[in-house]
C-alpha cells in the first residue's frame, strides 16, 4: 500500500523519542539497548526456538492519563464506578496490589465494586496491560458482566485504548483458562488438537458403553459380583461414577481406591469387595478415557487435570505464564476444589488476590471444597496479608439484624454483617409464614376445605405443603395487589420436589409466574404430550407411549374404552396398535359397536394421522414434524384455551427449537432424537421452562437457591423450610487417603461396615450440616426489602432435634422463636419486628376461593365425515436413498422392512464371525487410508498408526491381521493411482455427496453417499476412487461388475 510522503512516514528515531517522553513521565526508566556484537547475523533468530510471548514482549503503549478526580475526591477518599464513594474497609483493598491478598467478602458487601476498582487501577496506575491479568469468575455469565463493569469503568476514565485491548485479556472461567493454555500447548500435553467438550448427553452415553465394558471384563471378580449382587447393575454405576468424578476433582489423575491392610474380621470380610470395586473403578476409568479419546473428545476435569500437570512437567511453561500474567485474581474462591487450587499453586504467579465468602460455599455436590477457602485463609492471615469486607450495601438493616441475631451462632465461624444504607421502606421487613401439618393432617379427606385445597394442584405433595402454597400465593397476590411488582419477587426453594405445586399456587391465586431450571420439564404434561405423539409415529407399537397419547388431549379416551382395547389385545394376542387399527378401519366385529361413537371418531383421525406422518417422518425433520402435528390436531389451540396456556405453548415450541438443534448436530433422524430425549430424562439435566416475550419481567420466579446465587430482589421468599432433609454419608467414603465401606446386605440384614467408615462419616455429615446451613444464608441474603420464610412446623411437637435429615426450620425455628410457641401476631427478634402467621385449618388464615371455570379441552381433530372406512394414503417416498440401504433392499426386501421401518434391531453375530470380522477389515481399511500421506517419499504407515486408526474410528481390532491391514493399504498406496493424487490439484476424503434420481418419479429421491477419495486433477479431469477389501477370485470379472453398477 502506498505510504505517503516521506516527511510522513513514522520512523525509528521519532518513536524513540515519543517513547522516552512517556517514559519520563511515568516516572520509568528506559531499557538500554545492548550494543551488537560485530559480525553476528541477524537472521540467526530464525533458527532459534520460538518464546512464549510474556508481557514485556506486549507492544508498549503509554496508558492514556485518567482524569484524577474520577479515582478519588477533593479529601482523598477513593471513587469507583459512576463516582461512588468507596469505605475504607474496600479502599484498603484496592489500594493494597503488591504482594499476595486474600478477602472474605460478607454478601453484598461490593466484592464485584472492588475487583473491578483494582483491575482499572492495575492498567492505568500500575501499567500492567490488561492481556496481563487472568481474572477468573465461578460461570461465563459472571465473566462476561465483570468484563463489561470494566470496559465501562476504563472509558468514564478516558481510557479507550485499553478498554479496546480488553478483548484480548484473560477474563474467564477456570475452565475457559485451562482451554486456552492446552490449545497452545496442545502437543506438550499431549492432547488431540481437534479435541472438544462434549455435551452431557454424549458424556452419559460414553459413561453407559464405558460402565459395559469395564463390568463385562471383570464379571468372573469375585468381589465383583458380590458387589453386583449387593447394589445392582445400575446402582453400582452410579456409586463408581461418583468415586470417579469425585478422585478426579481431588487431583487424582488416574482415580483408585486406597487398598489398606485389614486390620479386623470386618476389613477382612469386606476386603474383597474394596479390591473389586477399585478394580471396577480402574476398568472404568480406563474405558471412559478410552471412548472420549476415539471421540475426540474431553470432560472439565480434563482440563483443569491437563493444565496442571502441563506445567508440573514443563516447569518452563508455567514459568511463561507466570511472567506473562502478572497478576492473578480469584473471584468465588470458595467453590473451588482442590485440583483448581493446586491449579493455581503450579502456575506460581505470587501476586495473586483470592476473594469470596465461606457462607456461599453451597457446590458441595460439584466437588467444591470450602476446606481449600479455610486453609488458605488461615496461611494468609498468618502473612498477614488477609482482610475481610463486612458491610452489606443490598439489604434492609432490619434483615441484616434479624439474619445477625437469629441465624449467626448456626455457624462455626460467622462475621456479623453491618447494614451499609437505610431504607425509606415502611412495615416489616421480615415476614414469617407457619402451615401447621399435625392441625392439617386431621381433617378428613371428604371435608370441602380439603377439596378446595386440593382442587387444581398437581398430585403427590403433601396436605401441608400444598396449604403452606396457597397460604403463600395468597400473601404474594396480596403483595401484588398494593402495588408490588410481580417480578420483583422471587420464591427460593431448597429442591425442586415441591417446585410444581408452589408455581400452580401462584398461578391460582391470579399472579403470572415462571418457574426457574429444574429437573421436571421434560415431564410437563404439554410436553410429554408431544414426546408421546412422536414416539408413536416413529413406532406404533411402543405402547407406554400409544397409552399415554390415547389417554391424553390428543386421544382422549376413557378408562372404559382402554379396558376395552386392552381386553381385546389380549384375546388377540395381538398388539395394541393393531386393535386401534380395527376399531379405525371398522374390522373387528363388535368391538367398533362397544366403543362410543366420539372415540370412534377421534381413534380414526387419529390414527390416519399417525399412519401418513409415519411415512413423512422419513424425509421431515423432529421439528418440522413437531411443529406439523401440534397444528394438524389442533393441540395449540387446546393449550392456548387452557390455564397458562402462553407459557405451556411455549414449552411446545422450546421443545421444536430442541429437535432443530438436534437435526442440525446429528441428523434429522426422528428415532435418534427419541433416544436423545431420554439420554436426557436419565441425566436430569436442569431445564427451565420457555421464557415468554411480553411481560417476562412482570411475572414471580420460582427457582433453586443454587439458582439463585449472585442475584438480588426486592422480595425473597424462602418457601418450603419444613421439608426434611436428605443426604448423608455413602456406602463408600475416601479422603486424605483413609478409605470406608458401609456395604448392604443382599438378604436386606444390617449393613456391612469397614475400615475408617466411622470417622469419616461423622465428618462427612457434619460437613453436610454446615452446608445446608450456608445455602439457608445465601437464600437470606439475597432479600433487599423484604424476605419472607415459609415452612411446616408440627405444632404438637415443637421444633425437635436439627440434624442432617431434619428440616431446616428444626434449628431456624429456635433462633426465631427460641421456647415459645409460634401464633400470629408481631413478635420481636434482636430487636427486630417480624410479622407472624400460623395457618391451621380453622384459624381463617387460608383462604380458600372457589377455583375459577376452566375451558372444555379443544378436540385435537374435527372429525372426518367418513360413510366407509378408506384405507390411509400412500406413504410418501423417501426424500434420500443410499447405496448401501438400496444393496440390503435388493438383498432381503423383508429383512430391509424389518430394520428400516419397523426399527427391530438386528441379530448380533459374535465378533468371530465371517460377516462382523469382514466388515471390520474393511473399516481399518478405510481408516488407515483416511489418514494416509499421498506425497511422493512418504513413509507408508506402520502398525501402530494402524492401532491409532482404529482407536479414533471405535474400530474393535480382534481377530485382525495388522500386518494384512499394511498389505491392503500398500496395494493402493503402491499402484498408479497415490500418484495421481499426489499431482492432484485438490484431494478430498470421504466427500459427502447427492445425486438426484429423476427417472420413473418427477420429484425423485436424492441418492446420497459418501466418496472415499475425489480427486481434482489437471485439467479439469475428477478421479473417484472408492475403497473395497472384499476377496477377488481369479476368475471373478471385476470390468463387469463395475459396468453393472
Amino acid at each position: 500500500r502506498s505510504r505517503g510522503h516521506r516527511a510522513q512516514r513514522p520512523d525509528r528515531r521519532g518513536r524513540g523519542r515519543r517513547a522516552a517522553r512517556w517514559r519520563d513521565r511515568a516516572g520509568r526508566p528506559g531499557r538500554r539497548r545492548a550494543a551488537r556484537r560485530p559480525g553476528r547475523a541477524t537472521s540467526r533468530r530464525l533458527l532459534q526456538r520460538p518464546r512464549l510471548r510474556q508481557s514485556r514482549d506486549l507492544p508498549v503503549r503509554p496508558v492514556s492519563p485518567p482524569d484524577r478526580t474520577l479515582l478519588e475526591d477533593s479529601d482523598g477518599t477513593l471513587l469507583g464506578r459512576r463516582g461512588t464513594r468507596l469505605l475504607p474497609e474496600q479502599a484498603a483493598v484496592v489500594l493494597d496490589r503488591e504482594g499476595p491478598l486474600m478477602v472474605a467478602a460478607n454478601a453484598g458487601s461490593g466484592k464485584t465494586t472492588v475487583l473491578v476498582e483494582r483491575f482499572v487501577r492495575h492498567v492505568v496506575e500500575d501499567g500492567i496491560d490488561p492481556r496481563a491479568i487472568l481474572t477468573i469468575t465461578f460461570t461465563r455469565r459472571a465473566a462476561g458482566e465483570l468484563r463489561g463493569r470494566i470496559r465501562e469503568r476504563l472509558l468514564e476514565l478516558g481510557c479507550a485504548a485499553e478498554a479496546r485491548r480488553l478483548e484480548g485479556a484473560w477474563i474467564s472461567t477456570i475452565d475457559g483458562f485451562c482451554n486456552r493454555v492446552l490449545r497452545s500447548h496442545a502437543v506438550l500435553a499431549g492432547l488431540d488438537p481437534r479435541a472438544d467438550i462434549l455435551a452431557p448427553a454424549e458424556l452419559e452415553l460414553l459413561v453407559q458403553d464405558a460402565w459395559e465394558d469395564a463390568v463385562g471384563g471383570l464379571i468372573a471378580d469375585p468381589g465383583v459380583l458380590d458387589l453386583l449382587d449387593r447394589f445392582g447393575y445400575e446402582e453400582l454405576l452410579v456409586l463408581v461414577r461418583g468415586l470417579h468424578d469425585e478422585l478426579r476433582s481431588a487431583g487424582t489423575t488416574v482415580p483408585r481406591l486406597p487398598l489398606p491392610a485389614p486390620e479386623s474380621d470386618a476389613d477382612r470380610l469386606l476386603f474383597p469387595a474394596l479390591k473389586g470395586l477399585d478394580a471396577l473403578l480402574a476398568a472404568f476409568g480406563a474405558q471412559f478415557t478410552r471412548r472420549k479419546h476415539a471421540r475426540h473428545g474431553l470432560d472439565y476435569a480434563d482440563l483443569a487435570i491437563g493444565t496442571r500437570d502441563l506445567f508440573l512437567r514443563h516447569p518452563a511453561v508455567a514459568q511463561g505464564y507466570a511472567a506473562r500474567l502478572q497478576r492473578v485474581m480469584v473471584d468465588e474462591f470458595q467453590d473451588t476444589n482442590r485440583l483448581q487450587v493446586e491449579l493455581f499453586e503450579a502456575l506460581g504467579q505470587p501476586n495473586v488476590f483470592f476473594v469470596g465468602d465461606r457462607l456461599q460455599s453451597i457446590y458441595g455436590f460439584r466437588h467444591a471444597d470450602v476446606g481449600g477457602f479455610e486453609r488458605e485463609w488461615e496461611r494468609f492471615g498468618a502473612q498477614g496479608r488477609a482482610r475481610e469486607l463486612a458491610t452489606n450495601f443490598r439489604s434492609r438493616p432490619e434483615i441484616l439484624g434479624l439474619i445477625n441475631a437469629a441465624f449467626g451462632d448456626a455457624h462455626d465461624r460467622y462475621t456479623p454483617l453491618a447494614p451499609g444504607r437505610q431504607s425509606a421502606q415502611t412495615g416489616p421487613a421480615v415476614e414469617v409464614l407457619l402451615t401447621d401439618s399435625s392441625a392439617w393432617s386431621q381433617i378428613p379427606v371428604e371435608d370441602p376445605l380439603m377439596l378446595g385445597l386440593a382442587t387444581q394442584m398437581p398430585d403427590g405433595a403433601p396436605t401441608a405443603v400444598r396449604a403452606e402454597a396457597r397460604l403463600l400465593a395468597q400473601r404474594i397476590a396480596e403483595l401484588v395487589a398494593a402495588g408490588r411488582k410481580a417480578g420483583e419477587i422471587v420464591v427460593l426453594l431448597r429442591a425442586t420436589t415441591h417446585m410444581a405445586s408452589f408455581e400452580r399456587a401462584i398461578e391460582l391465586a391470579g399472579v403470572p409466574v415462571i418457574a426457574g431450571a429444574g429437573t421436571g420439564w421434560w415431564d410437563r404434561r404439554e410436553v410429554q404430550d408431544v414426546l408421546n405423539l412422536l414416539a408413536v409415529v416413529a413406532n406404533p407399537y411402543e405402547e407406554s407411549a400409544l397409552l399415554g397419547l390415547l389417554a391424553g388431549p390428543l386421544g382422549r379416551l376413557s378408562s372404559d374404552d382402554l379396558a376395552l382395547l386392552a381386553l381385546e389385545r389380549r384375546a388377540r394376542r395381538g398388539s395394541l396398535w393393531e386393535v386401534v387399527g380395527l376399531v379405525a378401519r371398522g374390522e373387528r366385529d363388535g368391538l367398533p359397536g362397544r366403543v362410543g361413537q366420539e372415540a370412534r371418531e377421534r381413534l380414526t383421525a387419529l390414527y390416519l394421522l399417525i399412519e401418513r406422518e409415519r411415512g413423512a417422518a422419513v424425509w421431515s425433520g423432529p421439528a418440522d414434524l413437531i411443529e406439523r402435528l401440534v397444528a394438524d390436531t389442533g393441540f395449540d389451540i387446546h393449550i392456548l384455551r387452557g390455564s397458562d396456556g402462553d407459557r405451556r405453548l411455549a414449552n411446545v415450541r422450546k421443545l421444536a427449537r430442541i429437535a432443530d438443534d438436534f437435526a442440525r448436530r446429528s441428523g434429522g433422524d426422528l428415532r435418534a432424537f427419541i433416544d436423545h430425549v431420554a439420554v436426557e430424562r436419565r441425566t436430569a439435566r436442569r431445564t427451565p421452562d420457555a421464557p415468554l416475550d411480553a411481560g417476562e419481567d412482570d411475572v414471580v420466579r420460582v427457582m433453586t437457591v443454587h439458582g439463585a446465587k449472585g442475584l438480588e430482589f426486592p422480595v425473597v421468599v424462602l418457601a418450603d423450610i419444613g421439608r426434611s432433609g436428605q443426604g448423608g454419608a455413602g456406602s463408600v467414603l475416601v479422603r486424605d487417603g483413609r478409605v470406608g465401606l458401609k456395604l448392604r446386605r443382599s438378604d436386606g440384614g444390617e449393613a456391612d461396615v469397614g475400615f475408617a467408615y466411622d470417622e469419616l462419616a461423622a465428618g462427612h455429615e457434619q460437613r453436610e450440616i454446615e452446608e445446608e446451613r450456608r445455602i439457608v444464608h445465601v437464600a437470606v441474603t439475597r432479600a433487599e426489602e423484604l424476605l419472607i420464610l415459609s415452612g411446616t412446623f408440627d405444632g404438637g411437637k415443637g421444633w425437635g432435634a436439627a440434624g442432617l435429615r431434619r428440616p431446616a426450620l428444626a434449628w431456624m425455628g429456635p433462633g426465631l422463636f427460641g421456647d415459645a410457641t409460634p401464633s400470629s401476631g408481631s413478635r420481636t427478634v434482636g430487636g427486630v419486628p417480624v410479622a407472624v402467621t400460623v395457618s391451621e385449618p380453622l384459624s381463617g388464615a387460608l383462604r380458600l376461593a372457589p377455583p375459577p371455570p376452566v375451558a372444555p379441552p379443544a378436540a385435537p381433530v374435527p372429525p372426518p365425515v367418513v360413510e366407509q372406512p378408506a384405507p390411509g394414503p400412500p406413504p410418501a417416498p423417501p426424500a434420500t436413498l443410499s447405496y448401501s440401504s438400496l444393496r440390503e433392499y435388493d438383498r432381503c426386501g423383508y429383512g430391509w422392512y424389518l430394520r428400516r421401518v419397523l426399527d427391530l434391531p438386528a441379530i448380533e453375530r459374535p465378533a468371530g464371525t465371517g460377516g462382523t470380522l469382514a466388515l471390520r477389515r474393511g473399516s481399518v481399511a478405510h481408516a488407515v487410508l483416511e489418514h494416509a500421506r499421498f506425497d511422493v517419499g512418504a513413509a507408508p504407515p506402520t502398525q501402530e498408526e494402524v492401532v491409532v486408526a482404529a482407536e479414533q474410528g471405535g474400530i474393535d481390532l480382534e481377530g485382525i491381521d495388522l500386518a494384512e491391514q499394511l498389505a491392503l493399504a500398500a496395494t493402493f498406496l503402491d499402484g498408479p493411482l497415490r500418484a495421481r493424487a499426489a499431482a492432484a490439484v485438490r484431494v478430498r476424503r470421504e466427500a459427502p455427496f447427492a445425486v438426484a434420481l429423476t427417472g420413473a418419479l418427477p420429484d425423485g429421491p436424492l441418492l446420497t453417499g459418501v466418496i472415499d477419495l475425489l480427486v481434482d486433477e489437471q485439467e479439469g479431469a475428477v478421479l473417484v476412487v472408492d475403497y473395497k477389501t472384499d476377496h477377488v477370485a481369479p476368475d471373478d470379472d471385476l470390468e463387469a461388475h463395475v459396468a453393472g453398477t
